[in-house]
């Protein structure tokens, strides 16, 4: 008997990189405390799984480290991109795009109330996604219904041959658009990925107003089944980052 469970235990993996800790310049202490937050809680790999190039996540922690605010430096890195495809390869025009509406998003992650202003520069990422993912055609918007027929937003990643459904929850500041490198993996290993703001979380707040609440898991149940009734039986598995994590299990 201990053979068999021993047979189908889990396996636990662990890894360990070591990260090499950024130079900043003196004077840090100087800086705002916006800044100095962003700082402490955004590395470059952080904001690379986020949806940002590796070259813009190091140049937009640079610049806040000398003295720039977070949101103008990171709204100049997405404005200085081409905004114009003419003549460039459709490809290349949809990675410009992802790559503008990534520095979007992150240029709203230090405001914390849910002003006019919020809403303004995430929908303008959310339109810069949307044309990009059209161009891609990897990915579909999707627009679910909670209960009482609330509106949740999200992002469907098709699988040629499909085996398994996966819905991914995002975390506190990780939501959906942000976890397009999960979804593009889950859809190449055959496993449909189905990226959900929940209630409180990116365009199902922002665009919808829909927040966490007594009510979430009502909302999420009604969402469950409208992805079971789509993948008609393909067993669906739960994958949750962070705060996501939490609610998963």
């Amino acid at each position: 008997m201990a053979d068999r469970l021993m047979a189908h235990s889990p396996i636990i993996e662990r890894h360990a990189f070591r990260r090499r800790p950024p130079a900043w310049p003196d004077g840090l202490d100087q800086l705002s405390p916006e800044s100095q937050a962003a700082l402490r809680q955004f590395s470059p790999e952080r904001l690379v799984a986020y949806g940002l190039v590796r070259e813009d996540a190091d140049e937009l922690l640079s610049r806040v480290a000398q003295g720039e605010g977070w949101r103008p430096a990171a709204g100049e890195l997405a404005d200085r991109l081409p905004a114009s495809g003419l003549g460039l390869a459709p490809a290349t025009v949809a990675g410009v795009l992802f790559r503008k509406a990534a520095l979007a998003r992150a240029s709203q992650m230090m405001m914390i109330a849910d002003t006019a202003e919020r809403r303004h520069i995430f929908a303008g990422a959310a339109d810069l996604y949307a044309a990009a993912a059209a161009i891609a055609g990897d990915r579909a918007r999707l627009v679910l219904r909670g209960a009482g027929g609330v509106t949740l937003a999200g992002w469907r990643f098709a699988a040629a041959q499909p085996i398994a459904a996966a819905v991914v929850w995002g975390g506190v500041e990780g939501w959906a658009m942000d976890f397009a490198a999960m979804g593009e993996a889950l859809a190449a290993r055959g496993i449909v990925a189905y990226l959900i703001d929940g209630p409180g979380q990116g365009e199902t707040r922002l665009a919808h107003g829909l927040y966490f609440g007594p009510d979430w898991q009502a909302h999420w149940r009604a969402v469950i089944d409208q992805v079971e009734a789509e993948t008609r039986g393909l067993p669906l598995v739960m994958v949750g980052n962070s705060m996501g994590g939490c609610m998963a299990m």
